[in-house]
C-alpha cells in the first residue's frame, strides 16, 4: 500500500475510534500550560530565596542503608563546552552537508527501520520537530527564510511557510518577549505535537508521552551537532506566547501547538 493510500485509510480509521470528549479534555489542560504573556505571573519574593538554595542540586535521601562508591576521574569532563549557549554569531554560515548531518542523526529514521535515534510510544512519534529559519544566509543551500518541517524519511526539508520582514517581527515579538523582536540565532527548531497522533491509542496518557518525547528530541539534537561539530551551541527556551506563536508559524494551536523551542547556531567567543 503507498503511503497516501496509507494515510487516507488512517484518516477513515481515526474518525471511527477517535475519542472528541478526551482530545477535548487533554487540549483544555494544555491551553493551562500555555502563555499569553510569557514570565508574567506573580509569586510571594521568597520563592527566589527557595530557588537559590535548591537549584544545580538533587533530592537525595537523608537516610540509606549503604553507599557504593564508584570510580570516577572528575577532572575529565562529560563535554567539552558551554551547556547552553545564548550567545551566537549571527554571520556564520552552517554549511549543508554539515547541517544535514546533524538532521539525521538527530530526527533520522535509521536504515529503513521507521525508528528514529530516540523512542516513542507506539512508535507514533507525535512530535514533530520543525525549523525556524530567520535569515537565508544561515544555512548554506537554504535560500529562502521561513517555517520547514523535516522529511525524517527522505531527509527533506519541506517550506511550509515563507519569512518575510513583516511575519518575521510577529514571530520574534512572540518568541522573546524578555526582549521582544530579538533573536539569540538566525536559526531556532519547534516542536510540535500532533495532538491527535498522541491521544489515540493511549489517550490522556498519550500526552505525558509526547511531553517526554520532546525531551527526547532535543537532546537527541545536542547529541548530534556535538558529534559533528562542538563549535555550535543550543538553548532551550520556554519564554515563548504559546498560542501567537502557533498561530505566526502557520499551524493549529489546537491540533499542532508547538511545546518547546530550542536556539541553535554557531556559539559566538567572548
Amino acid at each position: 500500500m503507498k503511503n497516501n493510500d496509507k494515510k487516507i485509510v488512517a484518516d477513515q480509521l481515526k474518525n471511527e475510534i477517535y475519542d472528541r470528549s478526551m482530545f477535548n479534555y487533554v487540549e483544555k489542560f494544555h491551553q493551562k500550560t500555555a502563555w499569553v504573556t510569557p514570565f508574567n505571573w506573580t509569586f510571594k519574593e521568597s520563592v527566589f530565596d527557595w530557588q537559590r538554595l535548591l537549584e544545580y542540586t538533587d533530592e537525595l535521601p537523608d537516610n540509606y542503608i549503604s553507599k557504593v562508591e564508584l570510580p570516577i576521574d572528575k577532572d575529565i569532563p562529560c563535554f567539552d563546552g558551554p551547556r547552553s549557549t545564548r550567545i551566537y554569531n549571527k554571520e556564520a554560515t552552517i554549511s549543508k552537508k554539515k547541517f544535514s548531518d546533524i538532521l539525521f542523526n538527530a530526527f533520522g529514521r535509521y536504515r529503513g527501520l521507521g525508528s528514529k535515534n530516540y523512542p516513542s510510544g507506539g512508535g507514533l512519534y507525535p512530535i514533530i520537530p520543525m525549523l525556524i529559519l530567520l535569515e537565508g544566509s544561515a544555512i548554506e543551500g537554504v535560500e529562502n527564510p521561513g517555517i520547514y518541517v523535516y522529511d525524517s524519511s527522505k531527509l527533506e526539508l519541506l517550506l511550509i511557510k515563507r519569512i518575510n520582514n513583516k511575519n518575521k517581527q510577529n514571530i520574534l515579538v512572540n518568541v522573546n518577549s524578555i526582549n521582544p523582536g530579538f533573536a539569540l540565532s538566525n536559526i531556532a527548531f519547534i516542536y510540535v505535537i500532533d495532538m491527535e497522533r498522541a491521544l489515540i491509542k493511549y489517550g490522556v496518557r498519550g500526552y505525558r508521552h509526547a511531553c517526554i518525547e520532546i525531551g527526547l528530541a532535543m537532546e537527541s539534537l545536542i547529541m548530534a551537532y556535538r558529534n559533528i561539530d562542538s563549535s555550535l551551541g543550543d538553548c532551550v527556551w520556554s519564554g515563548f506566547n504559546d498560542n501567537a506563536l502557533t498561530v505566526a508559524c502557520g499551524l493549529n494551536v489546537r491540533l499542532t501547538p508547538i511545546g518547546m523551542l530550542q536556539w541553535f547556531g554557531k556559539r559566538k567567543e567572548v
